[in-house]
């Protein structure tokens, strides 16, 4: 009879190609609900946040129709809520009440740009459905859960204890790492943290668990009570230290396999941590399906199995003479180059970059996590006695915090510590996979009837480990080598030859991304009055994604704030975002507005190169050429949108347009004395609309001249403008142009090779 060695890793096999052919609760789900008032009435099932950002998570919901959600809403604090008297106020509910509701419910958002996160199959795979912002709350039973809310205060005393012993970046920090509370941690320790490779400590780990877990049990077991009443009472704290920190993925795998652990030893049984794993990851998909596609679950459960893979096998390869340095410094790397193999690609396709030194940071670092956990705990728990002894094992941690934040600054400063990679094939994860399963074969190797598996690989010396460094190394090349990247990065480009045009989902605002063929790239505009901190979220992601490291160019048709607080953004970021770039073009105009001259300095503060350009000035790239037609030397401008760069793209027997935010005004000047720049503005394959898609742009006079093909406009959903009009629309149809907005299409992305030309829309996905 055939046995099965590893029967559950088997059935998380079968699991998880079972939801990968039958789950569909992605982020291609329905479209989410918007309703300006609505009252829900729920129970409150958890409290998440502190003070100021204190949030409620409701379940069990039901709208003033009797209607049912089938998921919970995460409510938050909106900007009336508080002016009612009779609104409780957010610290006075507990877990557990029922409450009612007021206020606007709004669904999350699936991403429009390639990069960007997506905040719909993330809340979905929480469970949540949607969020509110409460204009007033009453609660209908006051029922608390004792247990729950004991366990909030506790948190809650832990918080404030690190905030009021430690510095706010420390203390921030301390509460993300023991409580899972990060509404203090700041945005800049995050990037510093992630950028090195390290951002894993910020959440709680499966590290805490069995720190916390197994060290509890040693002490019980030794000092205090019989095996059975250890594991016991070890895996009741487990369980309520989850709670404590609100059960996040990592934790529930954590205290599964920790219990396990604990399990076998007292019934004497061995314990296999690949079925432990596979117990967790089976009861984690069952229960959350949509975990499978989040990167979360990729990396928690991914970090423990390169653990499992490589650390015992790296320990039993010699380098040189035993207990060397070599063999010493292969031991103590062992962890950090398995998690390292083993997440690497999930990395990449999560954040499309590299943190280039992270293995040796994490070898440095990590061994410290279990001193400065048990600081941190000891430090918190003293401050219920006293605050001078909790102050004490505090200023410790505050110490090795500081240490962390000193030797990433210092990693920081090393030229290409962090490298763009761009977002890889599918294809390409799976080779890597299979490569790197060849490699744990060869670790792995076993004898049989004296000979081995490969019988050509070496097993003495140096000649093993050399083996498998190289066999390594070619794995991560073939990996790592960039399909999207320009002959100014590390590799050469791979990407179909053309030119592309991006028109990003900014909100209502511009970007328009142009990557020309030899891999160079020039940014039409950039920003948004819609989207907060719109570089962050939506225009870095998809350079990233794209692999683009360098902006070659940053072109501003004119200063109006959704059209330049994105640039601003990038160009006042320290190491702007991890993004070189190159210069920036203003148009030239006398007199120029407040907002155009404050966008000079920021451009001159941050050391970039500055150039103006004017109607008969050209620049050539890779074989294409930009023009500029307007605005022409003196031209008086009424409006800064008047003054908008416009700029013609010539690319073999293809045209494009972009035209700022022109208006009537500006396109009559266009047009008027067309011969002046040499062109005849005729037959125009591609149009970046003006303004939005105005009803006071794109004139049909203007069309008929430059009759386009492809009309693209940006805009924000629902925005007051009403942009694009309805007026605009019909004229770009009546013109012969086929019409895009991305509003409904999202990034709109124009190809073309210079003869050909494809559009693709990246929420619907398809080619035209």
């Amino acid at each position: 009879m055939l046995r099965v060695k590893r029967p559950l890793c088997v059935l998380l096999v079968l699991l998880t190609a079972g939801i990968l052919l039958f789950y569909h609760g992605d982020s291609r789900g329905p479209d989410p609900m918007d309703i300006d008032e609505v009252t829900l009435v729920g129970e409150i099932c958890d409290l998440s946040g502190m003070d100021d950002n204190l949030s409620l998570m409701i379940g069990d919901v039901l709208t003033e129709t009797g209607e049912s959600l089938p998921n919970k809403v995460k409510v938050y604090a909106g900007k009336q809520y508080g002016r009612d008297e009779k609104a409780c106020s957010f610290r006075d509910l507990n877990i557990g009440s029922v409450v009612r509701l007021s206020g606007s419910l709004e669904g999350f958002r699936r991403p429009g740009n390639p990069g960007q996160f997506d905040e719909y199959a993330y809340n979905q795979s929480q469970g949540i459905e949607a969020r509110m912002f409460a204009k007033e709350v009453s609660v209908v039973r006051d029922n608390p859960d004792r247990i729950a809310m004991g366990l909030y205060h506790i948190r809650s005393f832990f918080y404030h204890i690190f905030f009021e012993l430690l510095p706010e970046k420390e203390a921030g920090i301390l509460a993300a790492m023991v409580l899972g509370e990060k509404s203090g941690l700041e945005e800049e320790t995050k990037e510093l943290f992630r950028e090195n490779g390290i951002a894993h400590i910020l959440a709680i780990s499966g590290l805490h668990i069995s720190l916390i877990g197994m060290g509890l049990f040693a002490f019980l077991r030794k000092f205090i009570m019989p095996m059975s009443w250890a594991v016991l009472v070890t895996g009741i704290v487990l369980f309520l230290y989850g709670l404590l920190i609100g059960f996040p993925l990592a934790t529930r795998r954590a205290v599964i396999m920790t219990l396990l652990v604990l399990m076998a030893r007292l019934l004497g049984e061995r314990y296999d941590r690949l079925n432990a794993l596979a117990l967790a990851a089976i009861v984690e998909l069952v229960t959350h399906p949509a975990s499978l596609g989040q990167s979360g679950f990729l990396l928690s459960y991914g970090t423990v199995l390169g653990i499992i893979l490589f650390v015992g096998e790296l320990e039993r390869i010699s380098i040189g003479k035993k207990d060397s340095v070599g063999d010493k410094l292969l031991r103590v790397s062992a962890g950090s180059i398995g998690v390292f193999l083993v997440t690497l690609p999930i990395l990449v396709q999560c954040y499309h970059e590299v943190a280039v030194f992270s293995v040796p940071v994490n070898v440095v670092l990590l061994p410290l996590m279990s001193y400065l956990l048990g600081v941190a705990l000891l430090g918190g728990g003293a401050a219920f006695v006293s605050v001078t002894i909790g102050r004490f094992f505090l200023g410790t941690a505050f110490g090795i915090l500081t240490l962390y934040q000193r030797i990433c600054q210092w990693i920081s400063q090393i030229p290409w510590h962090s490298v763009i990679i761009g977002q890889r094939s599918t294809g390409g994860v799976i080779l890597y996979y299979l490569g790197l399963s060849f490699v744990v074969f060869l670790l792995k190797r076993k004898r049989v009837t004296g000979k081995h598996f490969v019988p050509w690989f070496p097993d003495s010396g140096l000649m093993k480990p050399l083996t498998l460094v190289g066999v390594t190394a070619l794995n991560l090349v073939l990996f790592l080598v960039p399909v999207t990247s320009g002959p100014g990065q590390v590799f050469p480009s791979l990407a179909r030859p053309g030119l592309t045009i991006t028109n990003l989902d900014v909100g209502q605002g511009d970007c328009t991304c142009i990557r020309f063929p030899d891999g160079r790239t020039v940014l039409i505009d950039g920003g948004s009055t819609d989207v907060k901190e719109v570089a962050k979220y939506r225009i870095v992601p998809y350079l990233k994604y794209m692999g683009i490291d360098t902006i070659d160019m940053m072109v501003v048709t004119h200063s109006d704030e959704d059209h330049v607080n994105g640039l601003e953004e990038i160009l006042t970021k320290d190491g702007h975002f991890g993004l070189r770039v190159g210069s920036v073009v203003l148009p030239e105009v006398d007199d120029p507005d407040d907002n155009y001259i404050q966008l000079e300095h920021e451009v001159r503060q941050a050391g970039v190169e500055i150039s103006y350009v004017k109607a008969g000035n050209e620049m050539t790239l890779s074989g294409a050429r930009l023009t500029c037609l307007h605005p022409s030397e003196g031209y008086n401008w009424e409006d800064v949108n008047d003054y908008s760069t416009v700029l013609e793209l010539s690319y073999g027997s293809f045209r494009g347009l972009f035209t700022g935010d022109l208006g009537f005004h500006g396109e009559e000047s266009l047009t008027e004395e067309p011969g002046r720049c040499g062109l005849s503005l005729e037959d125009v394959d591609y149009l970046k609309v003006g303004h939005h898609g105005s009803k006071n742009s794109s004139s049909e006079s203007f069309l008929s001249k430059i009759r386009p093909e492809i009309a693209v406009a940006s805009a924000g959903e629902g925005n007051r403008y009403h942009h694009p009009s309805s007026e605009a629309v019909d004229r770009l149809e009546t013109a012969g142009a086929a019409f895009y907005c991305t509003i409904d299409s999202g990034a709109v992305t124009t190809w073309t090779d210079g003869t050909q030309i494809r559009v693709s829309e990246y929420k619907t996905v398809e080619e035209r």
